[in-house]
């Protein structure tokens, strides 16, 4: 989260006019902190290859009124998880949150290329189990393993690659100083 506090030299109470200025810079200063998260994360996604190209294309920054108010503008900088519409160009990323904090495959998987689940990938059906129902989300472990085809070589571990947490961390500062910038622009296209 990037959080800006101003403290305004040389006068002890700012004047209504001045209030008001910082008051309609907020939202733009908050917005260009975002978006120099936003333009990292999509740089950080690039860097880390693609098969399908949906977890880059999925990411987004959104302004929420909800938790914005006079004093407060919030952004959200992530990665659609559903919803995607590919007319618009609008990916879903449903294994973003894999990539980032990383998985263990305990299954072969294969990439569809047509019907329902076309540009998924999928864990294989063991073929004795074909034609029943698949197993829910939150069934136990045993009953995913006698259902899914384990992989031949035994489960991996699949380290996780920070594109979201490494952009908030190196480029904090940055937000925060163009954040100032747009404030302190406004204030002296105001004097």
């Amino acid at each position: 989260m990037l959080q800006l506090k101003f403290k305004l030299v040389g006068a002890s109470q700012p004047t209504k006019a001045l209030q008001e200025v910082i008051r309609y810079a907020i939202r733009p200063a908050a917005q260009s902190g975002a978006q120099v998260f936003y333009t990292e994360v999509r740089a950080n996604v690039s860097q880390l290859g693609t098969k399908t190209g949906n977890l880059k294309n999925s990411i987004y920054q959104k302004f929420v009124p909800e938790e914005s108010n006079a004093t407060k503008a919030t952004y959200h900088i992530s990665w659609r998880k559903s919803g995607g519409d590919k007319k618009n160009g609008l990916a879903a990323a449903q294994h973003g949150y894999l990539v980032e904090y990383g998985h263990v495959q305990r299954y072969e998987i294969v990439l569809k290329t047509k019907g329902k689940y076309a540009g998924r990938w999928i864990p294989l059906v063991r073929p004795e189990m074909w034609g029943t129902p698949r197993p829910k989300r939150r069934s136990s472990q045993a009953v995913k393993d006698a259902y899914f085809l384990p992989r031949r070589n035994g489960p991996v571990q699949w380290l996780g690659a920070a594109f979201l947490r490494n952009a908030a961390a190196s480029q904090n500062m940055i937000a925060l100083r163009t954040a100032q910038q747009i404030i302190n622009r406004r204030i002296q296209a105001a004097k």
